[in-house]
């Protein structure tokens, strides 16, 4: 496994924690109703969850550019509804570019 690829997995490990400690479970939001900025927090969340099954799977297929996308989609909602900060996300070792 990449030095890539363990960082995204660490990361996805962290952002289970987080939602196992919030008691956020996973939710698949239809393609139709993906307007964020209308859906509750607690369903965004729900949906970033879901998304790290899709993050671990393109690390299992060797896609890490599509993880770090998919990671970096979670990671800017995460900030967005101030689960975490720019610095926070920062220290989770995930680098710039997969």
């Amino acid at each position: 496994m990449t030095t890539t690829a363990s960082r995204i997995l660490s990361a996805v490990a962290t952002y289970r924690a987080k939602f196992k400690e919030l008691k956020i479970g996973k939710m698949n939001i239809p393609e139709n109703e993906k307007a964020f900025h209308i859906v509750q927090k607690t369903a965004r969340l729900a949906f970033c969850n879901h998304l790290l099954d899709d993050v671990e799977r393109a690390v299992s297929e060797g896609m890490t550019a599509t993880a770090g996308q998919w990671l970096g989609l979670v990671q800017g909602m995460l900030v967005s509804d101030h689960v975490y900060t720019f610095k926070e996300i920062e220290r989770h070792g995930i680098p710039a570019a997969a």
